[in-house]
């Protein structure tokens, strides 16, 4: 008998990058006077865990593709094949308004959202205004990650 095949996400590269950032802010490696990061580190937190702690607990960020494989075998699967496809690319280029109201996952809030209830109106400002042009001139590169699985069940 055939499994389906299983599609995932994966999020801990941006649950750790998320991380990473908070350490460093924490450390004082970046001078918060002269930098928006520490917005970028309100924003991204919003959508992901940015501790060891929060990493661990969460349903998106706790696993990586080898997790997911041992898991299949684990559950009496055989057989298995899974593909790991990493794509980076430049974004197309969105609108604004596009921009602030898509979400990385369902479980996290848009950045209208974070905006709105995380952020003072100043910090909106400072913030639209760095990260707005490089959204609207395409800019960013995005990392898709994607796991195909499939394999027979006995």
């Amino acid at each position: 008998m055939e499994g389906s095949p299983s599609q995932s996400r994966f999020f801990r590269d941006n649950a750790l990058a998320a991380a990473s950032l908070r350490r460093r802010l924490e450390s004082g490696q970046i001078d918060r006077t002269k930098s928006i990061l520490h917005l970028v580190h309100r924003w991204h937190a919003a959508q992901y865990p940015d501790t060891d702690e929060g990493i661990g607990s969460s349903p998106i960020a706790n696993y990586t593709e080898r997790d997911l494989l041992r898991l299949a075998q684990a559950a009496g699967f055989g057989e298995l094949h899974l593909e790991l496809h990493i794509s980076v690319t430049n974004t197309y280029r969105k609108t604004w308004e596009v921009f602030i109201d898509s979400s990385p996952h369902p479980l996290a809030p848009s950045l209208r959202t974070i905006l709105e209830e995380r952020f003072t109106a100043e910090e909106r400002r400072l913030f639209e205004a760095a990260v707005r042009p490089m959204v609207e001139s395409a800019e960013f590169a995005e990392t898709d990650r994607m796991v195909y699985l499939t394999a027979l069940k006995p």
